[in-house]
């Protein structure tokens, strides 16, 4: 490129020197040696137009080239593209090919197989969990009937209360008195007053002192529930703190504060909350939020299609199941000891800043993810993560297992 541009430039010089010879020549035959000086000026004039000439030039040939020069940047882009495509195409049929060898020899089957397709489980719609029916009478728009049943029992020994209820709210709370309350307010909504006494009149209620103070909440005949209505009850119960309670619900609220005996709490289509509780504790929901509160001892507990928070003061086991919602698990002992299994959501568990112990942690199609931690190693396989490793030399275990969801597990700042 260089070479023509130069062999052109002396060609178009030799041009212009012969234009100008002949002006030059012929001003010298006529003056005979007289008026030099204009000889002299058209000299001078011949060579700013040569200088000029040259500089157009030398322009000219430098932006062709500078136009070339681009053309050709562009062209090695291009090309470089094309070369990085061309090795990530290579590359992910290498790798095709090896997660096919590598299916193959886990079947030890000779097949000719294709790309697997990997199926991936997607969560069942759960039903519409109604609304909290204790709440309904506030703003229904027709005929309310109410009714009050009230027992009260002494607490002789170790007393449990087992209640088996449904399109029912449960509150249970302590008292220093030795004895057992149970106040249960039936409600029923309709469009006149005698629709709603029959509706009401529909409820089974049941409490009574037998090997333990049994309180049954049921509503006959629920296929011939009327339009326009509602039914709900109310139940309050205060018992000392340290009761046994066994409890399954559905339809309604749960709540229980501050008793310190073993409990079992079964409840669908509602929220369950628990605060301030102490002793062995089950607690299983479904269709509803499970909220735990500054528990301290062992629990066991599992919520289906709805969020879990739990918060657990002391080292006694944990051992907790969730699936179809985000969990959030807070501990507090420097031993705590958790044993945990989510599946088709976010599970959060925060360890204090002192915990000393060993972390293991999975999660097959999800992350898993330490924050803080500095002494964990991670693995990664084709589908799944693995992350583990001793924080100190203490007795605490964190053992978390995550399905089709993300797995984090944190230091807390405090």
């Amino acid at each position: 490129m260089k070479r023509w541009t130069h062999v052109t430039m002396n060609l178009l010089m030799a041009l212009l020197l012969c234009a100008a010879l002949n002006p030059i020549a012929r001003a010298v035959e006529n003056t005979n040696g007289e008026n030099v000086g204009d000889v002299t000026a058209a000299i001078q004039k011949l060579r700013e137009k040569s200088d000029d000439a040259m500089q157009k030039a030398d322009e000219k040939a430098q932006k062709a080239h500078e136009k070339q020069q681009q053309k050709l940047e562009k062209a090695q882009q291009k090309l470089e593209r094309l070369q990085v495509e061309l090795e990530r195409k290579v590359k992910d049929s290498e790798e095709r090919a090896e997660i096919l060898a590598q299916i193959q020899s886990d079947l030890d089957l000779d097949l000719d197989l294709d790309i697997p397709n990997i199926h991936v489980a997607i969560p069942p719609v759960p039903p519409v969990s109604p609304p909290h029916l204790g709440h309904v009478a506030d703003h229904f728009k027709g005929e309310l009937v109410k009714d009050v049943v009230f027992k009260r029992f002494e607490a002789s020994g170790d007393l449990p209360v087992q209640i088996e209820s449904s399109f029912s709210s449960i509150v249970i709370e302590p008292t220093d008195a030795n004895r057992i309350s149970v106040e249960i307010v039936k409600q029923a909504g309709a469009k006149t007053r005698e629709e709603a006494q029959k509706l009401i009149e529909k409820f089974d209620v049941t409490v009574e002192k037998k090997e333990a103070v049994l309180v049954g909440v049921q509503f006959k005949n629920q296929n011939e529930k009327m339009e326009n209505s509602f039914m709900h009850c109310e139940i309050h119960i205060e018992a000392p703190a340290s009761t046994t309670l066994r409890i399954n619900n559905q339809f309604g609220d749960v709540e229980i504060n501050k008793m310190k005996g073993a409990s079992d709490v079964k409840n669908q289509f509602g929220g369950t909350r628990l605060s301030e509780t102490a002793g062995d504790l089950n607690a299983f929901v479904q269709y509803g939020p499970l909220e735990i509160d500054n528990h301290d001892g062992a629990l066991k507990a599992g919520a289906g299609f709805g969020e879990m928070k739990i918060n657990v003061s002391g080292a006694d086991p944990v051992n907790v199941t969730s699936s179809y919602g985000r969990a959030d698990i807070f501990l507090h002992s420097a031993e705590a000891q958790l044993d945990g299994s989510f599946s088709f959501g976010d599970a959060h568990v925060v360890v204090p800043r002192n915990f000393s112990g060993r972390v293991e942690a999975s999660s097959s199609f999800g992350e898993v993810n330490a924050i803080g931690f500095d002494s964990l190693q991670s693995k990664k396989e084709m589908f799944s993560q693995t992350l583990q490793g001793s924080v100190g030399q203490g007795a605490g275990s964190i053992k978390v297992k995550g399905s089709y969801g993300p797995v984090n597990i944190e230091l807390a700042d405090k």
